[in-house]
């Protein structure tokens, strides 16, 4: 057997059927990771029967389509700004797995949809810098009634054993969706059965198996890596907040910046994928790389600043237009734009726009 790739991994690859990037960002936006930090283990909550990899699959291409003609209409009415983007669905995930047909040997799937370098929608923590869509490679694994749950575990556990060694990971990158939005409980029979510690020790014994020993260009070292988790938090707990806080947990609508204010997270939202699910009373919502003292806190960037620029810089703040891409370009922050929920806020010199994924303070 060859030990540096398992050929059970990638049943069938899925980019070749055809899921293209999507030009509104909603399902496979194209936006490289800054770096592979995370495995990120979901369930697809979904126990249809068929609800498996061609179907998941089908659904993205049919909503990348339904996406881009809500686009399309309110760009013909006129819109502009964040409201081009009103109505439509943020979801995707970078490998589907299937299990077995029941009653049926090799039907299992392993469909890896988005590039493992590519962001995908699918952690419930929106661009929080390091967290699980910027940084995280997620799988969802099937649980319609139709498939072998087991079988499908199985298949990812040789798919993150794979990814772990492509990338230079262990065991401390394993994490479920439930570590990145604390009140979700995903994936949710791992975790309700007591059973995430023990695919985490399956990941790493047919890690072992497969590629101890073995020099791979992903191979490190197999200590724990020294990375801290993400912190979360809960209703009720006192918290520092030093960035943006915004009228809706989507962030729509006016938002206001602070610095070392002092809030109680009243609420957090748990439905239609929120980027800013921590609400403080009445003055607003607030993502988790904001809150002082977070494991997950994170520069503010300020008009200004020094920083080495490596990504896409956009001709406008909301990525229109045209686009080109830069490494370590050293520029500083001239303009910060807050109205109408820029996607890419920062001017930075006087070339364009660019994201705060982008931005390397120096």
């Amino acid at each position: 057997m060859d030990k540096t790739y398992s050929p059970t991994l990638v049943y069938h690859p899925a980019l070749a059927t055809g899921l293209t990037v999507d030009p509104t960002g909603a399902i496979r936006p194209g936006t490289k990771k800054t770096s592979v930090r995370w495995i990120i283990i979901h369930e697809a909550g979904n126990s249809s029967v068929n609800a498996g990899a061609d179907n998941h699959l089908l659904y993205l291409k049919n909503l990348t389509a339904s996406n881009l003609a809500t686009y399309n209409m309110n760009k013909r009415l006129g819109k502009t700004g964040n409201a081009l983007y009103d109505g439509l669905k943020y979801i995707s995930f970078n490998y589907f797995v299937q299990g077995n047909i029941k009653g049926q040997s090799n039907t299992g799937k392993v469909y890896n949809i988005i590039p493992d370098e590519e962001i995908a929608w699918c952690n419930t923590d929106g661009t929080t810098p390091g967290g699980g869509n910027m940084c995280g490679i997620s799988i969802e694994i099937a649980d319609s009634v139709s498939y072998d749950m087991e079988d499908g575990y199985r298949r990812a556990i040789e798919l993150v054993a794979y990814l772990l060694n492509k990338h230079g990971l262990d065991r401390s990158a394993i994490k479920a969706h439930r570590d990145f939005y604390p009140v979700k409980t995903c994936p949710y029979q791992l975790l309700t059965n007591n059973r995430f510690d023990w695919f985490k020790d399956q990941c790493i014994a047919k890690y072992n198996e497969v590629y101890k020993g073995v020099t791979t260009p992903g191979e490190k070292p197999k200590e724990e890596s020294k990375d801290t988790p993400l912190q979360t938090y809960k209703v009720g707990d006192e918290v520092t907040i030093t960035g943006r806080i915004y009228a809706s947990a989507w962030k729509a609508g006016n938002s206001i910046e602070v610095k070392d204010k002092k809030f109680k997270i009243t609420e957090i939202i748990a439905y239609n994928n929120p980027t800013a699910p921590y609400k403080l009373g009445s003055v607003g919502y607030v993502d988790s790389a904001t809150i002082a003292g977070s494991n997950n806190a994170i520069w503010v960037p300020s008009v200004g600043d020094k920083v080495s620029v490596t990504g896409n810089v956009y001709a406008s703040a909301w990525k229109a237009g045209n686009y080109y891409t830069v490494k370590d370009k050293q520029l500083a922050i001239t303009g910060i734009i807050t109205a109408n929920n820029p996607t890419a806020p920062y001017r930075v010199g006087a070339i364009g726009y660019v994201e705060k994924d982008s931005l390397k303070k120096v």
